[in-house]
This record gives C-alpha cells, sequence and structure tokens, in this order.
C-alpha cells in the first residue's frame, strides 16, 4: 500500500481529521491496544512515548499533533520532538493539511519492510490476540470508532499473514538444505 494514495484518496482538510476521539468501551479498547503495543515494544526497550504515539498512528492512520495531544496528554513540545525523530527515522511521514497551517502525520509504509526481524513465533500470539479484540468490538456495533477500530485491527492481521509468509520463504532461503 502506497500511503501517498491515501492522501490522494482522502483530501487532507480539518475536517476530514475531526473523527479521532471514541467513547466509552470502544476508547477502552482503542487503550487496551495500544497498552499492548507499548508493552511489546517494552521487550525491546522502545521509548513508551514513541510507542504511544505509534499506536494512536496505527489506528487512526493520520493525526494532527494537537489530536495526539489530545489522545496523550503529551505536550505539544514533546509531541513535536517525538515526531521529528520519528520523520528523521523514515517511521512517520508529514504532510500538509490544505488551507491550514497544520500537518498531518502517519506511519511511513517503509517501516513494516524493517519487521522482518520479528520473531516467527510472535506472530500467532498476536494474530490470536487481535482477532479475540475484534470478536469483543462487535458487541459495541453502530458506536463511533468501533467500525475503524475493527477496520485497523482487521489491516493488521492482513500485514501479519503476509509478513509471516514472507518470513517463511526467507528462512527458507537461508536455512542449509539437507543432502
Amino acid at each position: 500500500m502506497n500511503n501517498n494514495i491515501i492522501f490522494k484518496n482522502m483530501p487532507l482538510s480539518p475536517d476530514s481529521l475531526q473523527n479521532h476521539k471514541f467513547e466509552g468501551k470502544i476508547k477502552q479498547y482503542e487503550r487496551v491496544l495500544v497498552d499492548y503495543l507499548i508493552d511489546s515494544g517494552k521487550a525491546k526497550s522502545a521509548d513508551p512515548k514513541l510507542q504511544l504515539l505509534l499506536g494512536y498512528l496505527g489506528i487512526h492512520k493520520i493525526l494532527t499533533q494537537k489530536q495526539l495531544r489530545e489522545l496523550t496528554g503529551y505536550s505539544l513540545g514533546s509531541i513535536s520532538k517525538k515526531l521529528k525523530f520519528l520523520i528523521d527515522e523514515s517511521v512517520v511521514k508529514k504532510e500538509r493539511i490544505e488551507n491550514t497551517n497544520e500537518n498531518a502525520y502517519l506511519i511511513d509504509e517503509r517501516i513494516y519492510e524493517s519487521t522482518g526481524n520479528l520473531s516467527f513465533t510472535i506472530f500467532p500470539e498476536m494474530k490470536t490476540y487481535m482477532e479475540k479484540k475484534i470478536e469483543e468490538l462487535k458487541k459495541y456495533e453502530g458506536q463511533r470508532g468501533q467500525e475503524l477500530l475493527s477496520s485497523r485491527l482487521k489491516e493488521m492481521i492482513q500485514a501479519l499473514d503476509l509478513i509471516q509468509a514472507i518470513w517463511i520463504e526467507i528462512v527458507k532461503i537461508f536455512t542449509p538444505r539437507k543432502k
């Protein structure tokens, strides 16, 4: 998937970025998923603030600094500093919102290219976790954010399936054949 396509299909206007706040149980599920991503990063000594920003960007696809502040509680200065680091590392992309002085941020697809070093054993565990959350979210059909959150989880499962299939092929290439 090319992130530029996202921007071409979805004009970046202030109105297109309004529904980033979830309510009730959906908000709780959103936070559980973000916490899961933070906990996953702790095993690799990842910065929890970076993980939190990436978690919300992963769920919402596109957010402004102000929206990230609302979601995380971090100061705009802290968010700006973390986003600059993520942009410099080609993890996040920045695009100007038309007719404003604001920027929108999204995860750069190249980050998914670097996930090949994940342990093969973690894929089934992550997939099972996400499938369970999708099933639980069905109880909240019709509530704002339920469809988006379910959709993001399904996309993450598809990405995991693809990464796992690629990983299997890579392992085959680098595994010595028995004679």
